[in-house]
């Protein structure tokens, strides 16, 4: 099993301990212009939890990880702008052979072409080498 749900699986018994223990204790929860009596600290310490990933969770799904910074965790030994300099020729590299690749295979259907085209003599007989044997 993953580390993180384990580690989420823990947290949750955890949690549900405490609350088991803490069941019969009450509290009062003062809002500013409302105090609850008598809240269990289970409910009070639930709504903290969930108040907590409210607050994280627009950081969780924030800004993503660019190809630049990927290139500069990848190798650490080199500056940031050496690996996206890298990345960029690699990229450059991959688009000149992709139209190469297109180059050589337009050129071989065009060979193809002529290939078809091309109409062998034929000899006085109607054979091709004119009835020599070669």
């Amino acid at each position: 099993m993953p580390l993180k749900m384990i580690g989420t699986l823990l947290v949750i018994l955890i949690f549900t301990f405490f609350a088991g223990f803490n069941i019969d204790n009450k509290c009062d929860v003062n809002i500013l212009f409302r105090t609850f009596r008598d809240v269990p600290i289970f409910f009070s310490l639930t709504i903290a939890f969930l108040c907590g990933i409210a607050v994280t969770l627009p950081f969780t799904f924030g800004k993503k990880k660019s190809r630049k910074d990927a290139a500069a965790v990848s190798d650490p030994g080199k500056p940031a702008a050496e690996s996206r300099k890298s990345a960029a020729e690699i990229r450059k590299q991959k688009k000149l052979a992709a139209a190469e690749a297109k180059r050589q295979k337009k050129a071989a259907a065009a060979a193809a072409k002529q290939k078809k085209n091309v109409v062998t003599a034929a000899g006085p007989d109607g054979t091709e080498n004119s009835g020599r044997n070669e």
